[in-house]
């Protein structure tokens, strides 16, 4: 299921691991949520996925991911991203991974 989320990584995560691997890309997504407050449903989805055990993280990431993406492209009011541009993002862990790292 991870390897949607990979360029080129022949081992793919589990477990545990999941949640690490794909934290910073979560936190980049809603880094470029332009005004949070306005998105209070979208980031209280963000918290309910990072309090799943790794197991349910890994089946839910599809759809948190799609949601993050639907709103930051249709939603959000300063849209800086398209579509194609974000799941290149996402694709390439060497692209977000560190960046745009928020604390929680």
């Amino acid at each position: 299921m991870l390897r949607w989320f990979r360029c080129s990584s022949p081992a793919m995560p589990t477990g545990e691991d999941v949640a690490a691997s794909v934290d910073p890309l979560i936190d980049y997504l809603v880094s470029q949520i332009s005004t949070p407050a306005r998105a209070s449903s979208v980031l209280g989805r963000v918290a309910e996925y990072r309090v799943l055990p790794p197991s349910e993280q890994e089946q839910a990431l599809p759809a948190l991911y799609l949601l993050l993406e639907e709103y930051l492209v249709e939603i959000d009011s300063m849209r800086k991203l398209t579509r194609e541009q974000l799941r290149k993002l996402s694709m390439c862990t060497e692209v977000w991974h560190g960046s745009g790292r928020r604390s929680r």
